[in-house]
């Protein structure tokens, strides 16, 4: 994350242009990590980038062996149409970026709604964070 920072600058010509990472429960990190999936992308540093959160996203996690995965999100299967028509509490996104404006527990809640539905993945609730330049 710091290198990404440093050629910040660089990117600044590009209007709108944000640095973003993604965050689950713990519980459900180390589920895909015992599983292999996140095994080599865990360990590192600690991060000690300044962040604000942004909202929060549906995502299911598809592995294809030890560290190599990709992410399907809920969009792409218009699950967002079935959240919205089946759930008992309001579906909130934010009309710039997409991002569910819904509590973590509520987007946890969301993600039951649509299990077993598009792809084959489990969908496991993110928090997006924007990663602010340093001081």
């Amino acid at each position: 994350m710091e290198d990404v920072l440093k050629i910040r600058k660089y990117l600044r010509k590009v209007k709108g242009y944000r640095i973003v990472g993604i965050f689950t429960d713990t519980e459900i990190f180390d589920e895909f990590e015992r599983e292999g999936t996140f095994d080599v992308v865990r360990f590192g540093k600690n991060n000690t980038v300044k962040r604000k959160s942004i909202g929060f996203d549906i995502l299911g996690c598809e592995c294809f062996g030890k560290g190599n995965f990709c992410f399907n999100s809920y969009l792409s299967d218009s699950l967002n149409e079935v959240i919205e028509k089946t759930a008992d509490i309001k579906f909130t996104t934010d009309s710039q970026t997409g991002l569910i404006q819904n509590s973590y527990e509520e987007t946890e809640y969301f993600c039951s709604l649509i299990q077993g539905m598009g792809e084959f993945v489990i969908w496991t609730p993110f928090e997006v964070y924007e990663y602010l330049e340093k001081d």
